[in-house]
């Protein structure tokens, strides 16, 4: 594409948009071996810095090049190869180029829907602004993008969350090229930031009893995911994500490993951990060890090679409902964080088993709770119903 754009431009004799004016200018001074800043290193013999200033007064019918920019004579793609040679000028990557620059030197583990949701956005600021070098977008355009957002009747969270997305790509880019601008996205004020937020209210101890015993009668592989759910405080994603041999029940103290790995993400490092297997949830995994061969513990919610945790949390949340209860699944989690609170539970335990950012360094020191000591936490919280029930 690059040899294409320079092409253009060197048989036509034209100025073009200055972008091919740049990439033009960069195979011109490559077809002289040299690189940008070579014109600032001295060297004791003859360089094809010679042969490059003899083709420049060819060019340009001038005797320096200072003389043929004062007439005009320089073609465009020349004199961008001169002020590279010279000033080092790289050009700034424009934001579609940003884009994959982001994606080759952010070193983070992407799948294939996070690097979606990046182009979406970027395709977003391009569809509005244009594909500009990054260092012409202005802070005034950045804000007009957020109103123009909420004007959509986007949530303030959803909000953030996208210009999160391009903001990262902008701060790596302009630190890693080295380019000379501040992040129009940095810090930006999103109106009523979280006053729109909706309250998740926890399930009643009473509504989870209602919802394992629902479980219970079912007995098929989508319920066993809400029970695992429910007595784990595990996220719906970190649920269907789980692999068969993530799910370990054959040893003194059962538990599910959770674990980033290609195709499923986590959210933070301390999301990974074991959590104990105690009531409903050790009913769902011992049933759904004995009757599942694949390698995906669920694995009707994975399509080509990635997770769709929305799908499994739309369904998961339609079947609540028709339950008679109006929330959803991640009000398991509240309601495992209350449990864990009514039965004494430590707030650093509670951290541990339901994968919340440790609050302190100290908490980051030792090797931190035993499998064991965790189980017995997590039997305190185990409703009566599973009380000396066989699991087997």
């Amino acid at each position: 594409m690059e040899q294409d754009a320079a092409w253009k431009v060197w048989r036509s004799g034209h100025d073009f948009t200055s972008r091919d004016e740049i990439l033009a200018g960069e195979q011109f001074l490559k077809g002289f071996g040299l690189s940008p800043g070579d014109g600032l290193r001295r060297y004791d013999h003859v360089t094809p810095i010679d042969g490059f200033e003899d083709h420049l007064r060819y060019l340009s019918s001038e005797a320096t090049l200072a003389e043929a920019r004062a007439a005009g004579t320089i073609p465009a793609y020349a004199d961008h190869a001169a002020r590279l040679l010279y000033e080092n000028a790289r050009p700034v990557p424009t934001l579609s180029e940003a884009l994959n620059i982001f994606h080759q030197r952010s070193g983070t583990d992407d799948t294939e829907r996070k690097v979606a949701d990046r182009k979406r956005e970027v395709d977003y600021v391009i569809s509005r602004l244009g594909d500009r070098p990054i260092d012409q977008y202005s802070r005034a355009e950045a804000n007009g993008l957020v109103d123009d957002l909420l004007g959509q009747g986007n949530r303030t969270g959803t909000v953030q969350r996208r210009i999160n997305r391009v903001k990262a790509i902008f701060s790596l880019v302009i630190r890693e090229e080295e380019i000379d601008a501040r992040n129009p996205f940095e810090k930006l004020t999103i109106p009523g930031l979280g006053k729109d937020k909706v309250k998740r209210h926890p399930f009643r101890v009473s509504e989870v009893q209602k919802l394992q015993e629902a479980c219970l009668e079912a007995d098929d592989d989508m319920r066993w995911a809400i029970a695992m759910a429910s007595d784990t405080g595990l996220r719906v994603s970190e649920v269907v994500g789980l692999r068969m041999q993530d799910i370990v029940v054959d040893e003194s103290i059962p538990y599910f490993l959770i674990e980033r790995y290609e195709g499923r993400s986590l959210k933070t490092e301390d999301t990974e951990r074991r959590i104990p297997l105690v009531g409903a949830a050790l009913w769902a995994a011992k049933r759904l060890k004995a009757t599942n061969t694949a390698k995906s513990a669920f694995p009707r919610y994975w399509a080509e090679g990635e997770l769709n945790g929305t799908v499994a949390s739309n369904a998961f949340n339609k079947w609540i409902r028709q339950q008679g209860i109006q929330k959803t699944m991640h009000s398991f989690r509240h309601a495992f964080r209350d449990r864990l609170r009514e039965a004494g539970a430590h707030e650093e335990i509670a951290d541990n088993l339901g994968g919340w950012s440790n609050r302190s360094v100290g908490r980051g020191y030792g090797e931190g709770h035993s499998l064991r000591f965790l189980h017995s936490e997590m039997e305190k919280i185990v409703l009566p119903m599973w009380t000396d029930r066989d699991f087997r």
